[in-house]
Protein backbone atom coordinates (compact mmCIF):
# COMPACT_ATOMS: atom_id res chain seq x y z
CA UNK A 1 0.00 0.00 0.00
CA UNK A 2 1.03 3.40 -0.32
CA UNK A 3 1.07 4.67 2.84
CA UNK A 4 3.51 1.87 3.92
CA UNK A 5 5.91 2.42 0.96
CA UNK A 6 5.97 6.34 1.70
CA UNK A 7 6.64 5.52 5.24
CA UNK A 8 9.42 2.83 4.55
CA UNK A 9 10.75 6.12 2.08
CA UNK A 10 10.56 8.25 5.15
CA UNK A 11 13.02 5.55 6.97
CA UNK A 12 15.28 5.34 4.49
CA UNK A 13 15.69 8.78 4.30
CA UNK A 14 16.06 10.03 7.59
CA UNK A 15 18.50 6.84 8.37
CA UNK A 16 20.31 8.25 5.87
CA UNK A 17 20.34 12.10 6.68
CA UNK A 18 21.69 10.44 10.24
CA UNK A 19 24.34 9.05 8.55
CA UNK A 20 23.90 5.40 8.49
CA UNK A 21 25.15 3.00 5.58
CA UNK A 22 23.08 1.35 3.26
CA UNK A 23 23.69 -1.98 4.50
CA UNK A 24 22.67 -0.39 7.81
CA UNK A 25 19.54 1.09 6.25
CA UNK A 26 18.55 -1.87 4.76
CA UNK A 27 18.72 -3.98 8.01
CA UNK A 28 16.57 -1.09 9.83
CA UNK A 29 13.87 -1.50 6.63
CA UNK A 30 13.69 -5.34 7.83
CA UNK A 31 13.62 -4.80 11.07
CA UNK A 32 10.35 -2.30 10.46
CA UNK A 33 8.96 -5.07 8.30
CA UNK A 34 9.83 -8.22 10.62
CA UNK A 35 7.05 -10.51 13.51
CA UNK A 36 10.10 -10.88 15.72
CA UNK A 37 11.43 -8.79 18.55
CA UNK A 38 14.29 -6.50 17.34
CA UNK A 39 14.76 -4.26 19.75
CA UNK A 40 18.18 -5.52 21.12
CA UNK A 41 19.58 -5.81 17.69
CA UNK A 42 17.53 -2.03 16.86
CA UNK A 43 19.25 -0.15 20.45
CA UNK A 44 23.17 -2.03 19.17
CA UNK A 45 23.04 -0.62 15.98
CA UNK A 46 21.78 2.75 17.23
CA UNK A 47 24.24 2.91 19.39
CA UNK A 48 26.78 2.04 17.13
CA UNK A 49 26.17 4.99 14.80
CA UNK A 50 26.00 7.13 18.16
CA UNK A 51 29.31 6.29 18.67
CA UNK A 52 30.41 6.79 15.19
CA UNK A 53 29.08 10.17 14.96
CA UNK A 54 30.87 11.36 18.35
CA UNK A 55 34.14 10.32 17.09
CA UNK A 56 33.34 12.38 13.91
CA UNK A 57 32.23 15.20 16.24
CA UNK A 58 35.80 15.03 18.54
CA UNK A 59 38.15 14.90 14.24
CA UNK A 60 35.66 17.88 13.45
CA UNK A 61 35.93 19.96 16.71
CA UNK A 62 39.84 19.26 16.11
CA UNK A 63 39.80 20.78 13.01
CA UNK A 64 38.22 23.58 13.66
CA UNK A 65 40.27 24.67 16.56
CA UNK A 66 43.25 24.10 14.50
CA UNK A 67 41.50 26.40 11.65
CA UNK A 68 40.71 28.73 14.20
CA UNK A 69 44.09 29.14 15.49
CA UNK A 70 45.06 29.71 12.00
CA UNK A 71 42.60 32.32 11.64
CA UNK A 72 43.49 34.10 14.22
CA UNK A 73 46.78 34.28 13.34
CA UNK A 74 46.03 35.69 9.63
CA UNK A 75 47.61 39.33 9.91
CA UNK A 76 50.34 38.68 11.74
CA UNK A 77 52.66 38.36 9.12
CA UNK A 78 55.85 40.91 8.80
CA UNK A 79 57.45 40.62 5.60
CA UNK A 80 60.03 39.01 4.82
CA UNK A 81 59.11 36.79 6.83
CA UNK A 82 56.60 33.93 5.66
CA UNK A 83 52.70 33.87 6.12
CA UNK A 84 51.91 32.55 9.42
CA UNK A 85 49.17 30.43 9.07
CA UNK A 86 50.79 28.68 5.81
CA UNK A 87 54.22 28.08 7.54
CA UNK A 88 51.67 26.03 10.36
CA UNK A 89 49.90 24.17 7.41
CA UNK A 90 53.59 23.30 6.28
CA UNK A 91 55.39 22.35 9.50
CA UNK A 92 52.36 20.51 10.73
CA UNK A 93 53.30 17.08 8.04
CA UNK A 94 51.34 13.96 7.78
CA UNK A 95 47.88 12.91 8.99
CA UNK A 96 48.56 12.39 12.48
CA UNK A 97 50.05 15.42 12.62
CA UNK A 98 46.47 17.00 13.38
CA UNK A 99 46.41 15.72 16.64
CA UNK A 100 49.00 17.73 17.84
CA UNK A 101 48.56 21.49 18.40
CA UNK A 102 49.96 24.00 15.16
CA UNK A 103 52.19 26.87 17.14
CA UNK A 104 51.04 29.86 15.34
CA UNK A 105 52.21 32.33 17.65
CA UNK A 106 55.13 34.54 16.42
CA UNK A 107 57.61 33.78 18.49
CA UNK A 108 57.89 30.45 16.85
CA UNK A 109 58.64 32.03 13.43
CA UNK A 110 61.68 33.88 14.59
Amino acid sequence: DFGGCLAIAHLIRRARDLGFSLGDVRRLVQMRESTGAVCAELEGLLRRRLDEMNSQNAWLVERMRVLTDLVKSCGSCEAPRPCVPLKALEEAGGSRAWTAPVDVSKAAWK
